[in-house]
């Protein structure tokens, strides 16, 4: 009984690839190979752009985040002020 290539073999993969591709010689194997790899950077570059979008992006929400608790601890020094300036002023009236 002869042996068969399992269908999960890489020569299996790389005859699915040839069918898909209908690479019939080297030539055509070479330039599908190039274009596949032109595809892949192309994808990898708009991957980088889009985390590079993502960190500035991040790094805008972080500025606002310290903002508003730099606002915030203003506020509360005022309303601390303010509260002490009523007890003051409760103490004289009374």
């Amino acid at each position: 009984m002869p042996l068969s290539q399992p269908r999960d073999s890489p020569s299996a993969d790389a005859e699915a690839y040839l069918v898909r591709h209908s690479i019939r010689n080297r030539k055509q194997l070479q330039e599908q190979i190039e274009q596949d790899i032109a595809v892949q950077m192309e994808e990898l570059r708009v991957q980088m752009r889009k985390r590079e979008e993502a960190v500035r992006a991040n790094e805008e929400v972080e500025r606002e985040v310290e903002r508003l608790v730099e606002q915030r601890k203003l506020e509360r020094k005022i309303e601390e002020r303010m509260r002490k300036e009523m007890q003051a002023r409760k103490k004289e009236e009374g």
